[in-house]
């Protein structure tokens, strides 16, 4: 919005004002997002993809051989 043409006057101190304090929060809200980013329990969410992959390979007997691939 800076660097546009189509930004107002008035606009341009606002939204350079409000870039600090957005990088900001967004930084302090970050790990915050990543802790709760798995918990929304759906199938397809990938803490839940993940899981059940896991669940997979631990049901799963492995071969121990080495010359067996």
């Amino acid at each position: 919005m800076l660097k546009s043409d189509n930004t107002s006057w008035v606009m341009m101190p606002l939204v350079a004002l409000d870039l600090p304090f957005s990088a900001l929060v967004d930084t302090i809200l970050l790990p915050y997002d990543y802790m709760n980013s798995g918990n929304d329990g759906a199938e397809d969410s990938p803490k839940e993809r993940i899981l059940h992959c896991e669940e997979l390979n631990l049901a799963t007997p492995h071969n121990t051989d080495s010359t067996t691939y």
